[in-house]
């Protein structure tokens, strides 16, 4: 049975750490249609932890068993004074620059607690209202979730006045979707249900957590893992997705700032383990008092002043070895907030500052029970909250506002959409011209997979046009030599790859120049679908990115695997 009185000898630390997406991931939640897979809008603790054992794992070289290392059994096994409480990354960043965690002044921002929600019927409005503060059925209004994400520090005093939050958006999505494939073939799978669609976090993006322990334990962690790394975490284990650059800060004493002399809230960050006497997973709200009642130690009259808004999980516990995601344990989810009054809390600063440093539940070492504490929030029925403040515009026009970083990205990365549909369009349609016409040739029996492969490896291993276009030309030369060779010596048949690149005319299509003007004929279809009277403005912001090698480079890469791939396909359908 868990013990929340006993305390720590040793006193807290946390070390600060960052996660920046270098590319989407996928973090997937069990919800909604079975071939849509969505992500969480934050990295749990569970993936932090995962990431953290498998870097220490390769920096210490542990080849077996890696409880036998002290400093891994320290991290992930000692539940004891020694041991470390992790936490998840559930603190979003909105600058775009990575940034040292923990640095002061930071705008971050994490998910909005339950108990306050805005009046869906004015969503703009700067004022939300505090649900345990307030009886639903005498507002005719209609409240309903809180759809962005709030300021990590908010301010506010006793609760005399409406404490004041900032709020913004929260973390992007994108979907994608892939087909189920033919390993044997190397092919997609035709039919509807084949196709799956994931979500995935963008990248760019940056969340922040923290890791609290002895300041030794976390001096050692970050000596071993460094300061920066890379890493990969997620689904996919594909380069497509899930990698990040890891940072770690300072350490630094972990401590509660105690605001005012109100009630407070506390909120999950993240799931809730509670279990009965007997030892099963119980999330009754008797048996989570009981547990907050051994923190605080509260008579029958201070009890009474304690409310919840609750909601239920399951907590899932993967095991990579079997594959398996049983059992589960009942739980009570992230954002499960209870409030405190004020004289719950006389005299028992330590007992909530231990609270905060230790977490609410079971497995409290390994990142559930979490919490956040809010001051000022717990008296007062409706919350005053603003927007993000932006830069000052002394214009609103078209051309003002391209010169904002924040627009020139989005418009970069709608670019970058528009343009890959256009260029696997062009593949599509014209592989599809390249198969009508030659169907009937006598040669395009001829083309074998390993043409096709040779090519397609050649330009997905290439870094730039360049060496793309030379990399064919190279070997044209050399089977045009190795040809005149055989010719010598009483043979007249040139090498396949040689063959079939003068017959399908690629070789004259893959130089340097045909190249760059097929790009550039991309960036004019897309330049001549905008609306003429904005076209001078946006070829301002294409022209820049049409001489960016780094940019039109996997535009080219995407045109070649997608026509290969398609006329790969189509032989193989028809060797059947």
């Amino acid at each position: 049975e868990n013990n929340p009185e006993a305390s720590i000898d040793t006193p807290c630390y946390r070390l600060p750490f960052a996660l920046k997406l270098t590319s989407p991931v996928v973090l997937a939640i069990p919800q909604g249609e079975q071939n849509t897979v969505n992500t969480q809008r934050m990295i749990p603790h569970t993936t932090v932890r995962g990431l953290f054992a498998q870097l220490l794992i390769e920096r210490r070289k542990i080849q077996q068993r890696a409880e036998d290392d002290e400093l891994f059994r320290q991290l992930f096994y000692d539940h004891g004074s020694h041991g470390l409480f992790w936490g998840s990354a559930h603190r979003y960043r909105l600058d775009e620059n990575l940034t040292p965690p923990g640095a002061s002044g930071a705008e971050l921002f994490v998910p909005p607690p339950p108990f306050l929600e805005q009046n869906e019927d004015v969503p703009d409005s700067n004022r939300l209202r505090n649900v345990f503060e307030t009886d639903p059925d005498d507002s005719p209004d209609h409240y309903g979730p809180l759809t962005q994400w709030i300021g990590e520090q908010p301010t506010g005093g006793s609760g005399s006045a409406p404490p004041y939050l900032s709020k913004a958006d929260g973390p992007t999505t994108t979907f994608s979707f892939h087909s189920a494939r033919r390993r044997e073939h190397g092919h997609s799978v035709d039919g509807p249900h084949d196709i799956f669609y994931y979500e995935a976090l963008n990248e760019g993006q940056q969340f922040e957590g923290e890791i609290i322990g002895p300041k030794e334990v976390l001096s050692q962690l970050k000596e071993t893992i460094g300061a920066t790394c890379a890493a990969h975490i997620g689904r996919s284990k594909t380069a497509q997705y899930g990698n990040v650059q890891v940072q770690l800060g300072s350490v630094e004493a972990h401590q509660l700032q105690i605001s005012g002399q109100g009630g407070v809230i506390l909120t999950l960050i993240t799931p809730g383990i509670f279990y009965n006497r007997d030892g099963f997973p119980d999330a009754t709200w008797k048996n989570v008092m009981r547990y907050l009642q051994q923190v605080f130690q509260w008579d029958e009259t201070e009890r009474q002043a304690v409310e919840i808004l609750a909601r239920p999980a399951w907590a899932e516990h993967y095991v990579g070895v079997w594959r398996s995601k049983y059992p589960a344990e009942l739980a009570l989810a992230a954002g499960t907030s209870i409030r405190l009054g004020a004289k719950c809390l006389v005299d028992r600063e330590s007992a909530l500052e231990e609270l905060f440093q230790r977490g609410l539940g079971e497995r409290t070492n390994e990142g559930f029970g979490r919490i956040r504490v809010y001051f000022g929030l717990a008296d007062v029925d409706e919350v005053q909250v603003s927007e993000r403040a932006s830069a000052p515009q002394t214009s609103q026009t078209l051309d003002h506002l391209l010169q904002e970083d924040t627009v020139r990205s989005l418009i970069r990365a709608v670019v970058s959409l528009r343009l890959r549909e256009e260029v696997e369009r062009k593949a599509v349609e014209n592989a599809e011209v390249f198969l009508r016409e030659t169907k009937d040739s006598p040669q395009s029996v001829d083309i074998r997979h390993h043409f096709i492969y040779k090519l397609r490896a050649l330009v997905m291993r290439a870094d730039h046009v360049e060496e793309f276009s030379q990399g064919v030309k190279s070997r044209s030369e050399s089977t045009q030599t190795s040809a005149s060779t055989t010719q010598l010596m009483g043979s007249s048949h040139p090498k396949p790859f040689e063959r079939m690149l003068e017959w399908t005319g690629w070789d004259e299509r893959l130089t340097v120049n045909r190249v760059q003007a097929q790009v550039n004929r991309w960036f004019d279809t897309l330049a001549e679908s905008i609306e003429s009277q904005n076209r001078p403005l946006i070829a301002s912001m294409l022209q820049p990115l049409k001489e960016d090698p780094s940019f039109t480079f996997p535009l080219v890469q995407r045109y070649w695997w997608v026509y290969l791939d398609l006329i790969g396909k189509r032989l193989s359908d028809a060797s059947k």
